[in-house]
């Protein structure tokens, strides 16, 4: 019943989630290389220190939402293998056989069903995904900064 439940939340919630993760990730890289952009401009102290305001305020909210997402969906998967792990881990060795081959036949289910949110064949929505999102953006604003400052 739980399986069910969690695959028709991973059906209904997989375009939401994909297409608001892409946005987010690229409003995030985006978002710095105009704040850095913003930062190194010679315009007037006032225009520059509101509109990097602006712009920090954005960047944090992306980036929050964004955790928040890869947070949740990381912690769901890790529930899910606390639950296999929590099932090898009871003391199976001094039962009978019936609920021996049961728990088998449960770990199997559970591995049969590793529902995760797949941006890519190897890419999952995790907190891995967050550092690959803020390790981008800070390799383009460092190309950026030695572009720039030369």
């Amino acid at each position: 019943m739980a399986m069910m439940k969690v695959k028709l939340f991973m059906t209904i919630m997989k375009p939401i989630v994909l297409i608001h993760v892409a946005i987010s990730s690229g409003l995030f890289i985006m978002l710095s290389n105009s704040f850095l952009m913003l930062f190194l401009a010679k315009e007037s102290f006032t225009y520059t220190i509101v509109n990097l305001f602006k712009i920090g305020t954005g960047i944090f909210y992306i980036c929050l939402q964004l955790l928040l997402y890869c947070h949740l969906f990381d912690n769901i998967n890790l529930k899910r293998e606390f639950v296999n792990l929590g099932i090898y881990s009871c003391d199976w060795t001094m039962r009978n056989l019936k609920l021996k081959k049961l728990l088998l036949l449960t770990m199997k289910i559970n591995d049969a069903n590793q529902r995760t949110m797949k941006v890519s064949m190897r890419k999952i929505v995790n907190l891995n995904l967050f550092v690959n999102v803020l390790t981008t953006s800070y390799n383009i604003v460092s190309v950026m900064v030695r572009t720039l400052t030369k």
